[in-house]
């Protein structure tokens, strides 16, 4: 990954790296693009931590 550098998309300030956003600030939250695999994989820990709640 390069350099990061700060730049404008929707109207709000945001992260790039190699000229593609990577997080940006939302309503107070900080959002951040992620792999798909990673979300994949994120969503099916999360599924089996409410299977044991």
């Amino acid at each position: 990954m390069g350099d990061a550098a700060e730049s404008r998309a929707f109207g709000a300030r945001a992260l790039l790296s190699e000229g593609r956003v990577f997080a940006l600030p939302v309503d107070g939250r900080l959002v951040v693009k992620l792999p798909a695999t990673r979300v994949a994989a994120l969503a099916e820990e999360a599924r089996r931590f409410a299977e044991r709640a």
